[in-house]
């Protein structure tokens, strides 16, 4: 479901003294695998990465209604999974808004950049992967259909508010079909 994985630039040589990966081949890309975008940045041709092709679904894939519990907890890899099946399919959204960013992540790939002088170690993200979602708004998570937060009185009293939404929803879904 991606359609792009976009690298900012490809000329390393000036950090290659400060920064580790564990994707050694990062620090030194071959050019070769990429091309030039209109913004100047630099897209990974899909023939070099499996995450950019379509993937068919599976003829006896389940057709059924689907509800996914969502919570501030889901972030990156999460909400990316429920942008995608959402993309692809109906799907209701039960709980609160996610975090993350539906649109791709800014992961995968991450170098460790160690300042010279003070020794701290930071994070940098290298690829931003473009999702295959539609139009979400950036870096703002998904919104659930039905919103179904969890309480501080919900915890208390042992109550899961989006579990107990989805079912309410399933019991109805039942009681309709017979």
């Amino acid at each position: 479901m991606k359609r792009a994985a976009i690298f900012k630039t490809l000329d390393h040589d000036a950090y290659t003294d400060y920064i580790t990966t564990w994707e050694k081949r990062a620090i030194n890309p071959n050019s070769l695998e990429f091309k030039k975008t209109e913004s100047g940045e630099y897209s990974l041709r899909s023939i070099f990465s499996d995450d950019i092709k379509t993937i068919k679904p599976a003829k006896f894939g389940f057709h059924g209604e689907l509800i996914m519990l969502t919570s501030q907890s889901n972030s990156s890899g999460a909400t990316n999974f429920m942008a995608s099946v959402q993309a692809a399919r109906p799907v209701t959204l039960i709980g609160e808004k996610t975090d993350g960013n539906p649109l791709g992540p800014t992961a995968g790939t991450i170098f460790f950049l160690k300042l010279p002088e003070s020794g701290i170690r930071l994070r940098l993200p290298v690829i931003r992967f473009e999702n295959n979602v539609g139009d979400l708004p950036k870096g703002e998570g998904l919104t659930p259909y039905i919103l179904a937060p969890t309480t501080v009185t919900s915890v208390r009293a042992g109550k899961d508010p989006a579990m107990d939404a989805a079912l309410k929803i399933i019991g109805e879904m039942d009681a309709g079909s017979q």
